[in-house]
């Protein structure tokens, strides 16, 4: 008796423990990058990749939105560019904008391994770098001077990989968002591609259908505009797409099961993406779910869910567009796109069951399906869910997050059962067959086109260690 008791209870710790971490992950092999001057030099408060590699230089930014003290820089450092003083004007806001305290670094590394402070700028910065030539741009949250033509936060623009910079001063999709940092175009190779800004076309929508509800104006047909550029952002074509590619609640409300109800009006999730095939083929996918409940019931019971896929050709110097495919019950979580592999996470569903990472084939129309997900809490039941994809050329890395509820055996005293949250890291060599629980430090960024990772050993307010590293997923064949 005592055996089983100790086996049962064994069976249940144990997953318990690998879910939240207590049993870390197995290490990876890595070497030493760069070293940093300070800290702050890595400092991470906005989501978008610290590291980026270029055909000529490894780049780092840091930012920090709360910088309320001065950095001692070494007595042999140069200051650094003060990007601001570019600018023909002061930003407009100016006190406001100063009273944040905000503050970026761009960084490079040399040929002596340390990373060298090239440029600084008050402000919320992102690096996006070309993968076709020497541009670079640094994206901010900087307001743009009183005389500037577009309505965007200003982009910094470098065409000799950092030797010097201007502003952009008539932005980079200025149509998209008034917000330089919302942008993240798709690139292949001078060719980028953009969608619109999918949360406040949700928002018109869902103001303007209840006006309707008010007697007021009927609500506008939902749409996201597709941007793409052939010059690299210079010129700019707005793709004609038809309605029909998005839906609204309206469908979300005839597919759902007998008493449910949607769980949030005018809130649906939405993830854009395209999927470039060739200089003059893509395909633009749309994914939508609509959660729902019942009236007598606090939680989500479910999504409807439905992606849909667009293929586009460019034809006489313009993009048409081709017939529309719909998927009912699918939806894609995530997409990541390397070396010519396409993989996706469709997300769990009434119709499809659990969440599958899947391979989209060449036509990028249809996937094979690879596997199921690795799970944080091996079989206890939990809710799992995706935090990142990243693919390399064999490695796949998938971060994971989960929810675990306390059977209410073990906590007959509580009146709601607790409930557990966890995670991990997972890497996969095989495509997906296996997954293998890794022990990941900070990684601020990966290697394009490769199996490697850029990490410290600790966010930049707890690390005691100066030095990045390159980690290596998969050994080079």
């Amino acid at each position: 008796m005592g055996v089983a008791l100790l086996a049962l209870v064994l069976g249940y710790l144990l997953p318990l423990l690998r879910g939240v971490g207590v049993l870390e992950g197995a290490s990876l092999p890595s070497q030493p990058l760069g070293r940093l001057l300070f800290a702050e030099q890595m400092a991470r408060e906005f989501d978008c990749q610290g590291v980026q590699h270029t055909r000529h230089g490894t780049w780092l930014v840091a930012s920090q939105n709360d910088a309320g003290y001065a950095v001692d820089l070494p007595h042999d450092e140069a200051p650094p560019l003060a990007l601001e003083s570019l600018l023909p004007q002061p930003p407009q806001n100016t006190a406001a904008f100063a009273a944040r305290r905000a503050r970026s670094f761009v960084s490079r590394l040399d040929e002596q391994g340390v990373f060298r402070l090239l440029a600084s700028v008050p402000a919320t910065a992102c690096l996006l770098a070309s993968t076709a030539d020497d541009t670079l741009w640094l994206l901010t949250d900087l307001p743009r001077p009183a005389n500037s033509p577009v309505d965007q936060t200003v982009i910094f623009r470098s065409v000799d990989q950092g030797r010097t910079w201007h502003w952009l001063e008539r932005g980079l999709f200025p149509g998209v968002s008034a917000f330089a940092l919302d942008l993240a175009p798709q690139q292949v190779g001078q060719a980028l591609w953009q969608w619109g800004d999918a949360m406040s076309m949700s928002m018109r929508h869902a103001t303007a259908e209840l006006m309707a509800e008010m007697g007021g104006e009927q609500p506008e047909a939902f749409s996201v505009p597709l941007y793409y550029s052939p010059d690299a952002g210079e010129t700019v074509e707005q793709l004609a797409l038809p309605e029909e590619l998005f839906v609204d609640e309206a469908y979300a409300r005839s597919r759902l099961p007998a008493g449910a109800q949607l769980a949030s009006a005018g809130y649906d999730d939405i993830r854009l993406y395209t999927v470039p095939l060739a200089n003059d083929r893509a395909v633009a996918w749309v994914s939508q779910r609509f959660p729902y409940g019942y009236p007598d019931e606090p939680y989500i019971r479910g999504v409807v869910a439905l992606s849909s896929a667009l293929p586009v050709q460019r034809q006489d110097g313009r993009w048409q567009v081709q017939a529309l495919r719909r998927y009912e019950g699918v939806f894609i979580e995530r997409l990541a796109q390397a070396e010519g592999r396409r993989l996706a996470i469709l997300g769990e569903s009434s119709l499809m069951g659990e969440a599958q990472l899947v391979e989209l084939t060449a036509s990028g129309l249809d996937w094979r399906t690879l596997s199921a997900l690795p799970r944080p809490f091996a079989d206890l039941p939990a809710r799992n869910g995706v935090a990142s994809l990243q693919v390399g050329k064999r490695a796949i890395v998938l971060g994971m997050r989960a929810s675990h509820q306390v059977p209410r055996w073990l906590q007959p005293w509580r009146r709601q059962a607790a409930s557990i949250s966890g995670g991990g890291d997972y890497l996969s060599l095989d495509g997906g067959m296996s997954w293998t629980r890794v022990a990941l430090p900070y990684v601020l960024g990966h290697v394009a086109n490769s199996d490697q990772l850029v990490a410290s050993d600790a966010p930049w307010f707890s690390s005691r260690d100066l030095t990045l590293r390159q980690i290596t997923l998969a050994p080079e064949q």
